[in-house]
């Protein structure tokens, strides 16, 4: 409810790690989208399987195009010295604890200091491409895993008013990244209110910096209008898709940065 407010009131958000039920379940909508996201999983696995030496190829590439930015740009990092600048607020450990190291001294830091998200759009405009978005999302996750950078990886879609969120993998759940390989696509995509969800579950990163990168086709479209704003000028509601959906979701990029 705190999330779903102003352009998204009436709307909901949904986190799930898509753990599946013991048994299909009665209703035979949802037991036709329960099979389809099983038949597409082994889709995925399939095309991964048999395209393996490229993609193991890519994960190689791309592990050193990282590694490398990272010993080009090596991280500053302040530590308590015993010369160097004089740090005030460490004054009272020479007082009290006859502690000389009451300067700072700055290194340069070649390991990771933040974490990456990756968001995936898994509405129905995917539906073409669903085999080579999960191979390309497990190859970024494979490649940040081999430079021990924390990845967390999801996707969203939209279903009768309902943005679902479904997390393959954690930060700390680096050998369940072949959860990506469930991905599956259906619904709409409410961009948006997904880029508030994803702030929600980026403040469990163990790093100060993240990064977010959203591999989406930039259409938002939702079926839940969004609701009148007398303040802007807005006296009816308006859909969800067209400059309105990308004018939301722009705002909230603004909002998460």
């Amino acid at each position: 409810l705190a999330l779903c407010t102003d352009r998204h009131a009436g709307c909901h958000l949904y986190f799930t790690t898509g753990q599946r039920p013991s048994a299909l379940p009665s209703d035979p909508l949802t037991r036709k989208a329960v099979r389809g996201a099983q038949e597409q999983e082994q889709r995925n696995r399939t095309h991964y399987r048999d395209r393996s030496h490229f993609y193991q190829n890519s994960i190689q590439r791309l592990s050193r195009q990282i590694q490398n930015a990272l010993l080009v740009y090596p991280q500053p990092m302040k530590v308590p010295a015993r010369m160097g600048l004089l740090s005030p607020a460490l004054i009272w450990r020479a007082v009290r604890l006859n502690d000389e190291r009451i300067f700072t001294d700055i290194f340069q830091n070649e390991e990771p200091d933040f974490s990456v998200d990756l968001l995936l759009d898994a509405s129905a405009s995917r539906l073409q491409s669903q085999e080579i978005i999960a191979a390309q999302a497990y190859v970024i996750a494979q490649s940040l895993k081999s430079c021990q950078i924390p990845v967390q990886v999801s996707s969203f879609l939209s279903l009768r008013g309902h943005t679902i969120i479904r997390r393959f993998c954690g930060y700390s759940e680096a050998d369940r990244q072949d959860r990506i390989f469930d991905y599956f696509a259906a619904g709409w995509n409410r961009d948006g209110l997904a880029l508030r969800g994803c702030r929600h579950l980026m403040e469990d990163s163990p790093s100060k910096k993240r990064l977010l990168i959203l591999l989406t086709d930039a259409s938002p479209n939702d079926d839940r209008r969004i609701p009148p704003d007398l303040e802007n000028g807005f006296f009816t509601g308006r859909d969800y898709s067209g400059d309105a959906g990308v004018e939301d979701t722009a705002a909230e990029v603004r909002l998460l940065k």
